[in-house]
């Protein structure tokens, strides 16, 4: 198989925007300008960004704690994320899930869970309502260190 250019394209700008946030958020966590709970994840980049380029917008994720990569490369807005992760009103679940439970309904980021593995009943539920709806969504869920099942159902409903 082989991917376009822009397909090639779309999955180096996930990717570096991956990289990017990850080093700044380190920088603010070594220079004493943000104190939260963060989990890097340098090396986990590029997977991510070529799976989340395979889906749509609309398409679910569940993924663990230690998946703010999989949630930049879905889409989730970086003011969003970042405010999340500091605690502050302004995130996505209004600061009082942190960076273990990013949910960003919008695009696609159906629930982040804090124990690895938990999420696979979700998604399984997940695609089954997709499946019983033949929206044809695509339900991928991320359980563990660059661990990830995809289920897709039918697109052609």
């Amino acid at each position: 198989m082989s991917l376009d250019r822009d397909t090639l394209l779309d999955i180096y700008t996930r990717t570096m925007k991956v990289a990017r946030f990850d080093e700044k958020m380190r920088s603010l966590l070594m220079s004493g300008k943000l104190a939260t709970i963060y989990y890097t994840m340098r090396g986990q980049e590029l997977v991510t960004s070529a799976m989340m380029a395979a889906l749509n917008q609309d398409d679910y994720l569940v993924t663990t704690y230690r998946g703010q990569h999989d949630q930049i490369a879905k889409g989730v807005p970086l003011d969003l994320l970042i405010a999340e992760i500091a605690g502050r009103a302004t995130g996505t679940c209004k600061g009082k899930g942190g960076s273990m439970h990013i949910t960003h309904p919008a695009t696609g980021v159906m629930v982040t869970t804090g124990v690895v593995g938990s999420g696979l009943p979700i998604a399984n539920g997940l695609a089954l309502s997709s499946q019983n709806r033949k929206d044809g969504k695509v339900t991928v869920t991320c359980f563990g260190d660059a661990c990830c099942l995809m289920k897709r159902c039918s697109r052609a409903a």
